[in-house]
Order: C-alpha cells, then sequence, then structure tokens
C-alpha cells in the first residue's frame, strides 16, 4: 500500500525537509500550507500535490480534506508542522490578540487537523500521526545544556554533592527552574527557594536537600567561598 502523506506548513523550513524525506520514502505528498507562492513553488520542486488550507479555520479544513481525498486518495501519515511563534515578551505585555493568533493556530489548528484526518485513517485500519512544535526565535535552556560532565553547572554540582535528586523524574525541570530563578534572585533566602520551586507538583518539589543545593550553588555563582 502506497503512503498518502500530508504535510502541513510543508512550502518549507522543517515542514519541506519532512515532506522531502516522506517523497524520498515513497510516499505520496500533498503539501498543506497558507501561503499559496511558496506552497505552488514547493509543490513544483518536489513533485507533490498543492493543497492551500488555513488550519485554524474548521471550514477551510475540511474542505482540504475533501480536496486531498480527489485529487490524492485516503491520507495515512500525517505531520503537522504548521505553526508561529509569536513575539518573546513577558506574559504581562504579551499583546492579546497575538496570542489569541498564536492559539488558533498552534492549538486549534491542531485539533482541525486530527479531527479531520483521523476518521480517514480509522477507515483504512491505519496511520501515523506526527505533531511538529518548533521554538524558532525562542531561547531554550535544558538540564544538558546548563554544563558539561567536565564542567557542571554549580547546581548540577551541588544537587550531586547533596544527593538531592531523589527520584530524578522531576529533576530536570526544578534544576532549570532553579537556574532561571537564580538569575533573576542571586541571593534568596530558603522561604524564596521553597517558593520558587513550589509549582512542580511533586512531593519532593521544596525537599530541604534541594533547599540547600540551591542555596549552595547561589553562593557559589555569587563567588562565595563554600
Amino acid at each position: 500500500m502506497e503512503d498518502i502523506a500530508i504535510v502541513t506548513g510543508g512550502a518549507n523550513g522543517i515542514g519541506y525537509a519532512c515532506a522531502e524525506r516522506l517523497k524520498e520514502k515513497g510516499a505520496k505528498v500533498v503539501l498543506w500550507d497558507f501561503d499559496k507562492q511558496a506552497l505552488e513553488e514547493a509543490a513544483s520542486s518536489l513533485g507533490a500535490v498543492p493543497v492551500h488550507v488555513d488550519i485554524s479555520n474548521w471550514a477551510s479544513v475540511s474542505a482540504a480534506m475533501e480536496e486531498t481525498l480527489a485529487r490524492a486518495g485516503v491520507p495515512t501519515i500525517l505531520v503537522n508542522s504548521a505553526g508561529i511563534a509569536g513575539p518573546n515578551t513577558l506574559i504581562e505585555d504579551y499583546p492579546l490578540d497575538d496570542w489569541h493568533q498564536i492559539m488558533e493556530i498552534n492549538t486549534t489548528g491542531t485539533f482541525h487537523l486530527l479531527k479531520s484526518v483521523l476518521p480517514e485513517m480509522k477507515q483504512v485500519g491505519y496511520g501515523r500521526v506526527v505533531l511538529i512544535a518548533s521554538v524558532a526565535g525562542k531561547e531554550v535552556t535544558t538540564l544538558e545544556g546548563l554544563g558539561t560532565e567536565s564542567s557542571p553547572h554549580p547546581l548540577q554540582a551541588a544537587f550531586i554533592e547533596l544527593q538531592a535528586l531523589q527520584c530524578g523524574y522531576c529533576a530536570s525541570g526544578i534544576i532549570t527552574t532553579a537556574a532561571a530563578f537564580l538569575e533573576e534572585s542571586p541571593s534568596p533566602t530558603d522561604d524564596e527557594i521553597k517558593q520558587a520551586l513550589s509549582g512542580h507538583l511533586c512531593r519532593c518539589g521544596a525537599q530541604p536537600r534541594m533547599v540547600k543545593a540551591v542555596a549552595r550553588a547561589a553562593g557559589r555563582m555569587r563567588g562565595d567561598k563554600s
């Protein structure tokens, strides 16, 4: 059976790269995109079927699916790469119009796609869905990005020294939260540390050794001898 792959946001970037690889693997590719000119150019380059769509609009998605069924057949693969990043700013300064647009495209749009494609996949008894999120234009620091094995971040070192990791399940979130917190509050009290970690829904979120580890790291980052 030939796979028929819908790739949203397929006119450029990650979506185009996914479409290109799927094409190489023998799939029949259908590009869904909002940018008509870029869509036509990408489809021509890849030998794919172009379908213009606004994924934030259910009527547009429904029409796109009907066009896909007529021109290509029942989709067995969906790669959703359509999305927007929005501005970089604090929540209290975030423009409401931008927020609503992001939610309509990135969240509601994803719901529309799944609502449209899943019934078709169920009819043929087969399907694969990949939902892609991009942080283009954003800065993201993971636990691994804080330091290295030979040169760990003060927080990583302190958590190991004080055996504050507990089960390890929530360690990444707690340590990266603490890193961001110490950038804003380099000389915190124990109560302030507990408050900063309290957002983690984990019974060890304010465990005493974790608080001590954050305090020790804060001292080292200030240059205190400890």
